[in-house]
């Protein structure tokens, strides 16, 4: 390929590419790029489970506070690394309502995760 490309062209040549990779919406890209995403409500995804995006074995970071944050989920830490027998004992998950939540199905986790934040 040589030359440059409008984004609006590349998106009318490789739109079918695109369904085979995951674009990472960061910064402002949220905002411009939004249009090519299909929107759902909160509930559409209660009965799901976010288990193949949390537990990729190919993909962690770490961020500057040493949280061990899974895939492309940003916000969301599986724990400190400098404890990393921690971070892999998935006992704990009775701990993390919100990780445990996501782990499984949404719907019955919601109720767990109201109890503990009502005790609290």
């Amino acid at each position: 390929m040589k030359d440059t490309m409008s984004f609006q062209r590349f998106l009318e040549e490789a739109s079918r590419a695109l369904s085979y990779a995951e674009l990472i919406l960061a910064g402002r890209m949220p905002y411009k790029l939004g249009h090519l995403y299909v929107r759902h409500p909160a509930r559409h995804f209660f009965g799901a489970s976010c288990r193949k995006e949390l537990l990729r074995d190919w993909h962690i970071r770490v961020d500057n506070y040493c949280n061990c944050i899974p895939g492309y989920c940003a916000g969301i830490s599986l724990g400190d690394t400098r404890d990393l027998n921690a971070v892999c004992r998935f006992s704990r998950l009775k701990e993390l309502h919100v990780l445990k939540a996501l782990l499984s199905d949404l719907r019955s986790s919601t109720k767990h995760i109201e109890n503990a934040a009502t005790r609290s």
